[in-house]
């Protein structure tokens, strides 16, 4: 699934084709393929340009997902666009088209075609009057069946005015839409009818629809053998205590020992300031096992090589200050650091990078959602 949402523009990045390159560096970005099920990566660092290494030019391999777009699903609802008039929700949806729905007993449905659990939803709903965000359901069903209510917040969405921009809708001019969540379900096969529909309950004034997006969700990677975890060190995960010390002092103590960083399956809340990262290697079960959240997911580069792979990093920033670090990698990348099988969103930028990166990696493989690179 793509990485679209740096700073709140669906699929993080990858999908949506929206990752920028804006670096005074050598970068390569690799495409969508994954190791083997199972098969943990163990990084290899490199300081040698891309050239010298004599390396191919990148594949692009089919994306794991199957996207289905609403305007082109069965619908009661009413297809608006296509239109590129600016700040209009049409002119940020993918095909500049969208479904609205906005009376009761109204849906849209796809027939799903390839097999897939884990469940993508690029959407809008509407802002608080105070831009605080509201959050509403939204019911979908299965071949005619409930399956679930669905939960959608316009939290990290809607900003207005100019530049730098304002979440105070007096300010006018509304833009930034749409957000991005994702759910895992049962397995969804190929012949299913899946349906969203606004039911009587699901009280939000409208709900435009841009797409859906299905995963067949890879098994969990394995812990390496030469690994440090975070529960090792008072993290709990999916509850609300903030395990930034715990992984603080496992950062500190892998770079030491030159150990990779283990982080389980759970969403580890993390808050404070950004948390410098020296030479280290960090590894998740997958993105969509293991996830960094809360309101400081968010890290200082120091110069020296990274290896960050296979989890989530789900921020809460809901406004955009650019005099504010809310990046989820910050600073001078050290050459060779590589970063692959991400998924970033709610947080203004995934990767910010200053005077002295170098050779930076980043491999979309599987990404569910990333940033976009400034």
């Amino acid at each position: 699934m793509v990485l679209s949402r740096v700073w709140g523009f669906g699929r993080k990045w990858a999908r949506a084709g929206m990752l920028g390159l804006a670096l005074s560096c050598i970068s390569w970005i690799s495409g969508c393929r994954r190791p083997p099920e199972g098969q943990a990566v163990k990084p290899e660092f490199s300081h040698q340009p891309a050239a010298v290494l004599n390396q191919e030019p990148p594949r692009f391999d089919p994306f794991p997902w199957s996207r289905y777009e609403a305007e082109e699903g069965k619908t009661t609802g009413q297809i608006r666009g296509p239109s590129r008039v600016y700040y209009s929700p049409e002119s940020e949806s993918s095909g500049r088209r969208h479904v609205r729905l906005d009376a009761p007993g109204q849906f849209v449905e796809f027939t799903i075609t390839q097999p897939g659990d884990g469940l993508v939803l690029r959407y809008c709903v509407p802002d608080a009057p105070e831009g605080n965000g509201r959050t509403h359901t939204l019911s979908l069903y299965r071949n005619g069946k409930m399956e679930s209510k669905l939960s959608l917040t316009s939290r990290h969405a809607w900003s207005y005015g100019d530049f730098p921009w304002s979440n105070d809708p007096k300010q006018g001019r509304p833009h930034h839409f749409f957000d991005e969540s994702r759910w895992i379900f049962p397995e969804f096969r190929p012949g299913d009818v899946l349906r969203l529909q606004k039911d009587q309950e699901d009280c939000a004034d409208y709900y435009l629809i841009d797409f859906i997006e299905l995963e067949k969700i890879p098994a969990p990677l394995p812990r390496p053998p030469e690994s440090l975890s975070l529960d090792d060190f008072g993290a709990k995960g999916d509850d609300e205590q903030d395990d930034r010390a715990a992984l603080v002092e496992c950062l500190r103590r892998a770079e030491e020992k030159n150990q990779i960083v283990w982080v389980p399956r759970g969403n580890f809340r993390l808050e404070g300031e950004r948390i410098p990262l020296g030479k280290v290697r960090v590894q998740g079960e997958g993105l969509w096992y293991s996830c960094l959240t809360g309101k400081g997911p968010m890290f200082a580069m120091s110069g020296q090589p990274v290896f960050f792979s296979d989890l989530a990093i789900s921020g809460d920033t809901n406004h955009r200050n650019d005099n504010s670090p809310d990046n989820a990698f910050d600073g001078n990348f050290g050459d060779g650091s590589v970063f692959r099988h991400v998924w970033i969103e709610h947080l203004k930028c995934g990767f910010w990078t200053t005077a002295g990166t170098g050779l930076l990696g980043i491999d979309l493989s599987a990404t569910s959602e990333v940033g976009s690179v400034s």
